[in-house]
């Protein structure tokens, strides 16, 4: 019963919301009793479905935008309630020979990484409700996917591997500064796992190129 309702009455703000990961962790919420906010740049097909439920709001958002962030942000305020906790999970996959990755490149791959993440808690940390001597007066989290690579490089991977120990400082900075003020700051770090982001890397990613490791 306890695990069913863990999340009962929270509200969850997601992005990268309408596949792999992102929509997994969104049934995943809303299996523990939470509200959650799927943010993306496109829609699920089944995001109607979900919000026919009156647990789920799904917003049309690019993170790396902070306007179009604040908006979702808004929105869901209205819709919804003010959210308790994001989990950032957008990104992109690149792959591919160090060579051919130059400054745009890597300035890209941040951006869609780091910098959009950092607009997520922005927006996010504007909409706490009342702090109670600096300290969020409800429990919040934010949550970042990152990655394996975030830890240690790969081969042909130098764009995402960059992007994603910068993501792994943003989270250890941002726990450092927000730990003290109630908002716990984490981040999980898978290895392979079977989205359409992966499929678009494991050639670059595996020594044989056998796109059937996902």
């Amino acid at each position: 019963k306890r695990a069913v309702t863990m999340l009962q009455g929270r509200i969850i703000l997601v992005t990268g919301a309408a596949g792999g990961i992102g929509r997994s962790s969104v049934s995943t919420f809303l299996g523990y009793g939470a509200k959650v906010i799927g943010v993306d740049l496109h829609p699920s097909e089944d995001w109607p479905e979900l919000e026919a439920g009156g647990n789920f709001l799904g917003c049309l958002a690019d993170h790396c935008e902070p306007a179009e962030v604040a908006a979702a942000f808004a929105r869901g305020r209205a819709a919804i309630g003010p959210v308790d906790g994001i989990f950032c999970n957008a990104g992109k996959g690149y792959a591919g020979d160090w060579t051919a990755v130059d400054t745009p490149a890597l300035d890209e791959a941040f951006a869609n990484h780091v910098l959009g993440a950092y607009n997520v808690v922005q927006a996010f940390l504007a909409q706490l409700d009342a702090l109670v001597e600096g300290r969020s007066a409800r429990p919040a989290s934010v949550v970042f996917t990152s990655s394996r690579l975030g830890h240690k490089a790969r081969p042909n991977m130098v764009q995402y591997a960059v992007a994603k120990h910068g993501l792994q400082g943003l989270m250890r900075s941002l726990a450092e500064d927000l730990g003290p003020r109630g908002v716990r700051v984490n981040a999980v770090c898978p290895g392979m796992v079977a989205t359409d982001v992966a499929r678009g890397m494991v050639g670059a990613y595996t020594d044989d190129g056998n796109t059937d490791a996902v």
